[in-house]
């Protein structure tokens, strides 16, 4: 409404002399490419959201392990499928594998209804961190966080894989761009190439997502020397998803691109040292939610951001309240889950921290609803 204000006004004196008439059309059609250029969704309004439920998700049925020592339940990652949640861990649970399913109540995961997801492909691979889904909602796709490797022992190679799986069948999971070493099969290629284009030793992805255009989105989390010597980072990568006629899937690594490299300003007034934990995107678009964490012992804090991949050129958003503090959650988040275009799932990881409020238990991983008030 502005622009067209701008617009008519520029194109009314009819009179003018002819030489104003020339910089009155000059004006006019400056006005009309800026209004052209301009976009509501991509303005910098701060986006509001407000957190409508907290609770405890019971991975399993409370339990001790031949040492006596409790098993924890550490989950990193969730995504949905169908009326289901799906849940990743970074630790083998009960069952031996690390995920599980549990079925929604409306947006509530339902109490006594988790269930273990099997898989020898899922159970051979090591500390997921995060799962999505292609846009069809036909395949699930996560991944470990390549984040230790040794050249003298294969037993590692677990700790680098991308697998991808039908939706209604875990059991026939199987790692993209495979190789086997010494009778374990990972995604070693991929591995070799993310450190080649990081240009580092050591790193840590916790982000996964799946973009309309087939773009794979790839969160680091850390990069450095090895995992006492990083720096946390905010960082996405990208590279193109393929699939074959035959139904295989690949990762194009020739496309591994740089499409957020970013360090929250210190006018934001939030925790030190936030490294990215988690991506999703709103299925069939470009619009990302995203989590960064601060973990320092058992001192954890969160923040949920939004950015949309068109728009490069803009930062992304810190989410806030709708007093205009920003959206903290007092926990690691680590996994996002699209429930609708209005409502977000986090899950969070609180490694083997116990209590708060609610009490969790070792057998117990704490989530958030979000509620979104504004949309951009």
């Amino acid at each position: 409404m502005y622009c067209q204000v701008w617009w008519g006004t520029l194109l009314t004196p009819k009179n003018s002399p002819p030489i104003c008439r020339l910089v009155w059309i000059g004006l006019a059609a400056f006005c009309a490419s800026a209004c052209q250029s301009w976009n509501p969704a991509l303005s910098h309004t701060p986006s509001t959201a407000h957190i409508v439920s907290e609770g405890l998700i019971d991975c399993f049925q409370p339990v001790r392990s031949a040492s006596s020592k409790p098993i924890f339940c550490e989950a990193s990652a969730v995504v949905k499928q169908g009326n289901s949640l799906i849940f990743l861990s970074d630790k083998p649970l009960l069952s031996g594998s690390p995920g599980f399913s549990v079925k929604l109540n409306g947006f509530l995961p339902e109490l006594g209804t988790s269930v273990p997801v099997q898989g020898n492909a899922i159970k051979a691979a090591s500390k997921f961190e995060a799962i999505t889904q292609t846009p069809d909602q036909q395949f699930i796709i996560a991944t470990t966080a390549f984040d230790r490797f040794d050249p003298e022992n294969s037993q590692w190679d677990q700790y680098n894989t991308l697998l991808v799986w039908p939706a209604d069948s875990p059991e026939n999971a199987k790692p993209i761009n495979p190789s086997t070493r010494n009778g374990i099969t990972s995604s070693l290629a991929i591995r070799k190439a993310l450190e080649s284009y990081l240009g580092a030793p050591y790193f840590k992805l916790e982000g996964l997502t799946l973009l309309p255009d087939n773009g794979l989105v790839l969160g680091i989390r850390e990069i450095g020397n090895n995992h006492q010597d990083f720096a946390y980072r905010i960082l996405m990568i990208s590279a193109r998803l393929e699939k074959s006629p035959a139904g295989e899937f690949s990762v194009d690594l020739a496309t591994l691109t740089t499409i957020l490299d970013y360090t929250p300003p210190d006018s934001l007034g939030l925790d030190s040292n936030l490294g990215i934990s988690s991506i999703e995107a709103i299925p069939g678009t470009y619009q990302l939610y995203f989590t960064t964490s601060h973990e320092e012992g058992e001192d954890f804090s969160a923040y949920l951001w939004e950015w949309n991949t068109l728009a490069s050129d803009h930062p992304p958003k810190l989410l806030r309240e709708k007093t205009g503090s920003p959206l903290r959650f007092n926990h690691k988040a680590e996994g996002i889950a699209v429930l609708d275009a209005h409502h977000l799932f986090i899950v969070h990881d609180d490694d083997r921290k116990t209590g708060g409020q609610p009490f969790r238990q070792p057998h117990q991983a704490p989530y958030s609803i979000i509620e979104l008030d504004d949309f951009h």
